[in-house]
C-alpha cells in the first residue's frame, strides 16, 4: 500500500562470477520481500541464503530501507555500504547514515542486523550510491571523494533527484577528465514531496 521497499547493493569483485551472485541475491530479495517482514528480518533471511547458495569469496554491502510514503518515516539498515547523504530541506544541511546494521551479506551465517529510523520531512532528500562514485580517479590519482560529492548533494539537492543525481555525474565526469571509471556506478535518489 503506501510501504516501499529501497535496495541498493554492490557484490563484490567483477566478471561472471559477481554477476552470477547478484542475480542470486535479486532472487532472494525478490523472495523475501513481503510487505510484512521488517528490513532486519529480510536481510537476515537474505543472508542466510547467500551463505548457503555461494561458494565463492563474493560478498554484497547494501543500503536496505521501507519509507512509509504516508508519514514518511524510513526504517534503514547500512550493511557496509559508502554512508547515504540526508539532504534537509527546512535546515539546508547534509546529514549522513553512518549506522552499522550488520557486516556484509554472504559472509557470516550468524550475522544479526539492526535497524533505525529517520523522518523524512517534505522537500528532504535521500541519496544513495555504490562507491564506483566516490572513488572515482583523476590523471593524477585524486580521489573524487566524499567531500565533493557532499557539496554537489547540497548544492543541488532542493532541485530534486534528477537534477542532484545529473549534476553529480556531471561534476564526477569534470573531476575524472576522461578517465575511466574501473567500478560501475549507480546511484538512486528521491524526496519527499513539498
Amino acid at each position: 500500500d503506501h510501504r516501499i521497499f529501497l535496495l541498493m547493493a554492490d557484490v563484490s569483485g567483477h566478471g561472471v562470477p559477481a554477476a552470477l551472485v547478484t542475480a542470486m541475491a535479486k532472487m532472494a530479495f525478490m523472495r523475501h520481500v513481503n510487505g510484512r517482514d521488517t528490513v532486519a528480518q529480510i536481510l537476515g533471511e537474505v543472508n542466510r541464503d547467500l551463505c548457503a547458495a555461494v561458494t565463492t569469496e563474493h560478498y554484497l554491502t547494501a543500503f536496505a530501507a521501507v519509507l512509509d510514503t504516508e508519514t514518511g518515516r524510513l526504517d534503514y539498515s547500512r550493511v557496509c555500504h559508502p554512508y547515504p547523504v540526508l539532504y534537509r530541506n527546512k535546515t539546508r544541511s547534509l546529514e549522513h547514515i553512518k549506522m552499522r546494521g550488520g557486516y556484509f551479506l554472504g559472509m557470516f551465517e550468524e550475522n544479526k542486523f539492526y535497524v533505525e529510523s529517520t523522518m523524512l520531512e517534505p522537500g528532504d532528500l535521500l541519496f544513495v550510491y555504490t562507491d564506483g562514485l566516490n572513488e572515482s580517479f583523476n590523471h593524477k590519482d585524486e580521489q573524487y571523494g566524499k567531500e565533493r560529492l557532499d557539496s554537489i548533494v547540497l548544492k543541488y539537492g532542493s532541485m530534486g533527484p534528477q537534477e542532484t543525481i545529473m549534476q553529480a555525474l556531471y561534476d564526477k565526469d569534470r573531476f575524472i577528465e576522461g578517465r575511466t571509471s574501473i567500478d560501475d556506478i549507480t546511484i538512486f535518489a528521491l524526496q519527499r514531496e513539498l
